[in-house]
């Protein structure tokens, strides 16, 4: 367990019992202040998006949590805690063909515009003899820094 995990559980939890704005006893704060500390570590002390985030706050705790732990496989289990595995997931596929069809798309409360999505992706194979599995830690959407392979991503605006 980590600060950027316990900070939005106790937000979660404690939102349910008793709202998002009830200080507890135990813990000295908010729901919402848990929130704004894990937020406060991401932007900056006294950055303007530490308070920007979705009006419902179940909603912004959703989305926080898909920031936060985004690569590392616990957002199904959060999901399917929620129940909201079926419709995070249509969400997601309505998104892609807007990007296809070069229209902006919110995800996790950003929305994006279609010139903000990277044209190339570069990447290395995990074996350059089989070229068969992608080394993920390789993705690189900016530049080729060398010895990458590159995907072309078609538009025709």
């Amino acid at each position: 367990m980590r600060y950027s995990d316990i900070y939005p559980m106790f937000a979660e939890a404690q939102n349910v019992l008793t709202g998002p704005d009830a200080v507890s006893p135990i813990a000295g704060m908010s729901p919402r202040q848990a929130l704004e500390k894990v937020r406060e570590r991401a932007f900056g002390t006294g950055a303007p998006e530490i308070t920007q985030y979705d009006a419902d706050f179940f909603t912004a705790i959703v989305n926080e949590r898909a920031w936060e732990f985004g690569c590392e496989s616990i957002r199904r289990q959060d999901l399917t805690r929620w129940g909201l595995l079926a419709e995070k997931i249509e969400e997601m596929k309505i998104g892609l063909c807007m990007l296809y069809d070069y229209k902006p798309v919110t995800i996790f409360g950003k929305t994006y515009q279609v010139d903000e999505i990277p044209r190339k992706i570069y990447y290395k194979y995990e074996d350059s003899d089989n070229p068969e599995y992608i080394d993920m830690s390789s993705v690189n959407f900016n530049e080729d820094m060398g010895n990458r392979y590159c995907f072309y991503i078609k538009r025709t605006v």
